[in-house]
């Protein structure tokens, strides 16, 4: 009897690396990728506009670190309500016409157009933080500013000369006012009043009082003017004037 004949043995082929499945793989993963990166980008309606970074108050002046940009998902006219951080650079040195609250975003109409400002001074008043809540003030604060002037050796005169100003900046000092204890708290204030503040800046010994959000929101301190004992320092007031307001 003679034995059967084997099968010849099927030979691995070396594998290619165009083969034509691997192509079409790699092909199908691309594919879905590109449609799923498409379809994502076109449900996005987010815009990227601008948000407070902290409380501001009518008036102040816009820095650089007051804003930064944010993205939120707008629609229809809430889009065209709101600064575009996308386009143009941050609306520094802009003023605002009212009071926006922290991570609030930016509304185009709270910033003040030119022309419709009213003009102000800048006053720095160098001041101990003894004299000025202990240091705690912050720029965008209001404060009322209390002058006490020496009128005789025996007598003081102690009154409000401005009411809820706003404070535009504060300039710390390690050294130098008050031996180390002081800094220089820049206020915005109208331009008779600065005159004012400037007088009592050479004649009186000042103090600030952080006006409180949560008290009369106007700092009225009254207007009648307080008389006492002799101030710490030899200043004086030849002709004293009723408070500013």
């Amino acid at each position: 009897m003679t034995e059967p004949s084997s099968p010849a043995a099927a030979r691995l082929r070396q594998p290619r690396w165009l083969d034509g499945r691997l192509v079409v793989g790699v092909l199908l993963i691309l594919t879905s990728i590109v449609v799923g990166a498409n379809v994502v980008r076109a449900a996005d309606k987010s815009v990227l506009v601008w948000k407070t970074a902290r409380a501001l108050p009518v008036g102040i002046t816009l820095a650089d670190d007051d804003v930064v940009a944010a993205r939120v998902r707008l629609f229809g006219v809430d889009q065209a309500r709101y600064l575009d951080a996308t386009r143009g650079a941050r609306p520094t040195g802009r003023l605002l016409s009212r009071d926006i609250g922290s991570g609030e975003l930016l509304p185009a109409a709270a910033l003040a157009a030119e022309g419709e400002t009213t003009p102000t001074r800048l006053v720095t008043v160098p001041i101990a933080r003894s004299h000025a809540v202990g240091g705690r003030l912050r720029r965008g604060d209001r404060v009322d500013v209390i002058a006490t002037f020496r009128i005789s050796a025996q007598v003081s005169q102690t009154r409000a000369i401005l009411k809820a100003a706003l404070i535009e900046e504060i300039v710390e000092e390690d050294e130098g006012f008050g031996g180390g204890d002081g800094y220089a708290v820049t206020l915005k204030v109208a331009p008779a009043q600065a005159l004012l503040l400037a007088s009592a800046l050479q004649t009186a010994e000042l103090d600030l009082l952080l006006v409180q959000a949560a008290g009369d929101s106007i700092g009225d301190v009254g207007d009648q003017p307080i008389s006492g004992g002799p101030t710490r320092d030899g200043a004086s007031d030849p002709s004293p004037t009723p408070a500013a307001r």
